[in-house]
């Protein structure tokens, strides 16, 4: 580990903690100051790298204990390329192309169930048929010179800022930025497999569990068509697997994206996911295209535990045509001004609420005693609500059973701890309360290249949040978890 003159300390020179009152507060609230000291550990690091040594700070970036080099010498300064210090981890075959690894030597140690990418400009021309090319997604520019999709012709852009990994790495949130990202100036992983994979390594994670595009998807499903929303659906998918994922399919877990159009068409992709063999499905909205969950549903659910591929729901979900709320989410360019800005952090927040209604009428419905085998997966939704959630559910059925003429066969609760995973991202109450979720049913994240991220410090921010954790709690949740889930070699 390398030493950071300062570290630790307040701007003023003092340690942390000396003050009375802080000293107080610790004593009192022990939880809160955890958290506290994680924010200002996470902080500092960023502060270091803001203040000029974070692209030549190899010991950070490959765990070895380096000497970190003279920021002002261009030899062993290079700001745009921390991957050209990474060490060759994958050796290539004859032809030049990433060998498979040796499965039977595979050593997971992080596994990411909450990972993003981004489409690359010209994927959707690629993968879309010729017809709805004049349609399509396409990447324009923003008021800051990035790039920008706009996913729906005469519909305000979308910029990437927030979704992706920006080459200066490192950077203040206060500096986060929608605008003037580019392809260029981003992390190449968040379009790229084999660039994702060195990242990876960067970042010390074995694996991640890849989400589509939820602004893109959205936007194919809100057409009216409902062949151009299974057009682009489907052109995703076919990019997932015959492009991004192919490096090493076990590191990077595409999920298959289940479209929103009929029953018919949900079942028939889960079949395809299941003869390629793809690792898992995600719901955007109700397979049957319905508004309300209903038995049409089923056969979905059916097709699902039948494969035996888990089904993930990413925030919430939305119905085919969109609510009217959905609109809020969309984060617009008019006037080089962010629009709806306040409903969007709203919305972030507020999705603790969304899914927990969701997850109450998913429990309710029956749907676990009718598919006993199903697995579900919750991300991105917080977790530290669940406990309470499924003890609150009880309680309201347990009163309420006979004259609600419920169909259930046990508690609410089982069905969670039997059928759900839930992922948590830097949540300190959900790791200390851990065991009332029971730990086999909890997945670490780091939600890269999202704004959210930790990313080259994932280790770190394991070790401060876990600390204290039974070692083998630890492993199962940011990893043995995962790789049981996703039957990872």
């Amino acid at each position: 580990m390398v030493a950071i003159p300062g570290f630790g300390k307040t701007r003023g020179g003092e340690a942390r903690g000396q003050s009375r009152s802080r000293s107080g507060r610790r004593a009192i609230f022990p939880c809160i100051a955890a958290r506290t000291v994680y924010s200002r550990i996470a902080y500092d690091v960023r502060e270091v790298q803001w203040r000029g040594m974070g692209y030549c700070n190899r010991a950070r970036a490959v765990g070895k204990s380096v000497a970190i080099p003279d920021p002002t010498d261009e030899a062993n300064c290079r700001p745009q390329r921390l991957l050209d210090l990474l060490p060759a981890t994958r050796a290539p075959d004859s032809q030049g192309e990433q060998q498979m690894p040796n499965e039977g030597k595979r050593d997971f140690k992080i596994i990411s169930a909450d990972g993003h990418i981004i489409e690359p400009p010209g994927m959707w021309e690629r993968y879309l048929p010729k017809k709805f090319h004049a349609q399509a997604p396409r990447v324009v520019k923003d008021p800051e010179g990035g790039d920008a999709w706009e996913v729906v012709p005469g519909e305000p852009i979308m910029p990437i800022g927030l979704v992706t990994n920006r080459g200066d790495w490192g950077r203040r949130y206060e500096d986060n930025n929608w605008f003037g990202t580019t392809y260029e100036n981003m992390r190449h992983g968040a379009y790229d497999g084999k660039a994702r994979l060195d990242e990876q390594d960067i970042d010390g994670v074995s694996a991640e569990v890849l989400y589509p595009s939820q602004r893109t998807m959205a936007a194919f499903m809100a057409q009216p068509d409902s062949e151009y929303h299974l057009a682009g659906i489907d052109a995703y998918n076919q990019w997932m697997w015959e492009d991004f994922s192919t490096p090493d399919r076990n590191r990077l877990i595409g999920l298959y994206q289940i479209p929103g159009v009929d029953i018919e068409s949900a079942v028939a992709r889960v079949k395809e996911a299941k003869k390629l063999g793809v690792k898992g499905l995600i719901l955007s909205s109700l397979p049957s295209g319905n508004a309300d969950l209903s038995s049409a549903d089923d056969p979905f659910w059916a097709a699902a535990e039948e494969a035996e591929l888990p089904v993930h729901i990413h925030v919430g979900l939305k119905h085919a045509g969109l609510s009217e709320k959905v609109g809020s989410r969309k984060v617009r360019v008019e006037g080089h001004k962010l629009q709806f800005a306040v409903p969007n952090l709203q919305f972030m927040g507020g999705a603790v609420a969304e899914f927990s209604g969701l997850f109450a009428r998913l429990i309710y419905s029956g749907m676990f005693d009718r598919f006993p085998g199903l697995e579900m997966v919750m991300m991105e939704c917080g977790a530290g609500w669940v406990p309470h959630c499924v003890e609150h559910m009880d309680d309201h059925w347990w009163r309420n059973r006979v004259w609600s003429e419920s169909s259930l066969k046990e508690l609410p609760s089982h069905y969670f701890y039997k059928n759900w995973k839930v992922g948590f991202i830097r949540e300190n109450f959900t790791v200390q309360n851990r065991h009332w979720f029971g730990v086999d049913n909890l997945l670490w994240a780091n939600d890269y290249p999202h704004h959210r991220h930790d990313w080259p410090y994932s280790r770190r921010i394991i070790e401060e949040t876990m600390a204290g954790v039974d070692p083998v709690e630890k492993f199962k949740m940011v990893c043995g978890n995962a790789k049981e889930l996703y039957k990872l070699g």
